[in-house]
C-alpha cells in the first residue's frame, strides 16, 4: 500500500463543504437529488455524480440558521402571551402558545445537534437543550492549529505555513513509507499458521446484496465527519431506498474488476493534538484520515465478512480484534492462572 501526500494550502478560516441533512425537508431539493441517483449506471461515473449531486444542493438556497428561527419564535411567544394577559378569555391564543413552544422545542434540538456535529462531542445530557456546552467544546477543539504549532526542529528562524506544511508532509512520508520484509523469516513464522479455504475466500469476494448494504446502511452512527465528497451518512440513510441498488452496482464492479472509484483513494487526513502541551512536537500529533462514506460502506461489508472467517482460522486464545471475543478475558485468564499459581504456594 501507498500513500501520495498532496498538500493543499487553504484559508485560515475555511472548512470542507458537508452534506446538512435538515436540507432533504425540502421535497424539490430531495426530488432533483433521487433522480441523479437513479442515473448511475456504473462505478466509473459515480464520482461525476456524486458532483452533480453536491452542484444540485449547493444551487439551493440554505435555510435560515435554527437561531434566526429561535429568535423570531421567541418574539411570537413573546408577544402571545402580552395579548393573553390582557384578554384572558381568548382560549383559542393557548394553542397557538402551545404550537409555538412545541415549535421551538424543536428547533432548539437542531440546534444542540448541529453544535454536537461541529464539537464532535457524543455525549449529550438528556432533556439539555443549551448549545453553551458544545459551543465551547467546539471552540476548544479548534484552539489548537497544527499549522500554527508545530516547529521545524532544526530551522533557527520562524517558519512560514508553506514550510510547516512540506516538514509535515516529509515527517509522515517517512512514518508511512513502505518497508523492507525478510520474505523467507515471514514465511517461515507463517508457514504452520491456519490457512482460509477457498470456499471462505470466495465468500470473502462474493456478490454483496442489497440486503447487506441496507444491513450495514442501519448501523451506521450520525454526526460523524464525511470525507473530500462531503456526503455523510446520514445523507445514505435518508436516500437508502434509491441509492442502495446503486451502491450495489458500483460495489461488485469493484469486486470483479479491482478497479476502485477514483475518489475512494484520495482521503483527507487532519491532526489532532494527543496532549495539550509540547504541540511544537509533530510526534505529539495523531493524523486522522477521513474517508469518503461510501468507501467506509463497502469496507465495513468485507470487514464484516472477514470477521466471520476470522472466528473460524483464529485460535480461540487470540481475543483481541475479533467479532463476539474481548480481550478482558484474556487478561482475566492471565490473572485466574496467577491468583491459582499463588494458592499452590500457599498450601505447600
Amino acid at each position: 500500500m501507498e500513500y501520495t501526500l498532496n498538500l493543499k494550502q487553504e484559508p485560515r478560516h475555511s472548512s470542507h463543504w458537508r452534506f446538512d441533512a435538515a436540507l432533504f425537508k425540502n421535497e424539490l431539493l430531495k426530488k432533483e437529488i433521487l433522480n441523479e441517483v437513479k442515473d448511475v449506471s456504473s462505478a466509473t461515473n459515480w464520482d461525476m455524480h456524486k458532483i452533480y449531486i453536491k452542484s444540485i444542493i449547493k444551487a439551493f438556497k440554505k435555510p435560515k440558521a435554527p437561531e434566526d428561527k429561535i429568535e423570531r419564535l421567541n418574539k411570537k411567544i413573546s408577544q402571545t402571551k402580552e395579548v393573553i394577559a390582557k384578554n384572558p378569555n381568548q382560549i383559542h391564543l393557548y394553542t397557538t402558545l402551545d404550537t409555538l413552544d412545541s415549535q421551538i422545542q424543536t428547533e432548539l434540538t437542531e440546534l444542540a445537534n448541529r453544535w454536537q456535529r461541529r464539537s464532535k462531542t457524543k455525549w449529550i445530557e438528556m432533556g439539555e437543550k443549551s448549545t453553551k456546552y458544545f459551543y465551547a467544546r467546539y471552540k476548544s477543539r479548534n484552539s489548537h492549529s497544527a499549522l500554527a504549532e508545530i516547529q521545524i526542529p532544526t530551522s533557527q528562524t520562524q517558519n512560514n505555513n508553506k514550510e510547516v506544511l512540506n516538514y509535515i508532509k516529509e515527517q509522515y512520508t517517512l512514518i508511512y513509507s513502505k518497508e523492507e520484509i525478510n520474505q523467507r523469516v515471514a514465511e517461515q513464522i507463517t508457514n504452520n499458521l491456519p490457512q482460509a479455504t477457498s470456499q471462505m475466500n470466495n465468500k470473502l469476494v462474493g456478490y454483496i446484496s442489497q440486503e447487506e448494504i441496507i444491513e450495514t446502511i442501519k448501523k451506521l452512527p450520525n454526526n460523524k465527519s464525511p470525507g473530500l465528497d462531503g456526503l455523510t451518512y446520514e445523507f445514505y440513510k435518508l436516500t437508502e431506498e434509491h441509492i442502495v441498488p446503486a451502491l450495489e452496482l458500483i460495489f461488485n464492479q469493484v469486486l470483479d474488476t479491482g478497479i476502485m472509484p477514483p475518489s475512494w483513494c484520495k482521503n483527507l487526513i487532519i491532526l489532532i493534538p494527543k496532549k495539550s502541551k509540547d504541540l511544537y512536537d509533530i510526534n505529539n500529533w495523531r493524523p486522522i484520515s477521513l474517508v469518503n462514506c461510501d468507501a467506509k460502506i463497502f469496507m465495513k461489508i468485507i470487514a464484516n465478512r472477514l470477521n466471520t472467517i476470522c472466528e473460524k482460522i483464529v485460535p480461540q486464545h487470540q481475543q483481541g480484534f475479533i467479532a463476539k471475543r474481548l480481550i478482558t478475558d484474556s487478561a482475566l485468564d492471565i490473572l485466574t492462572i496467577l491468583r491459582n499459581q499463588e494458592d499452590e504456594s500457599k498450601n505447600h
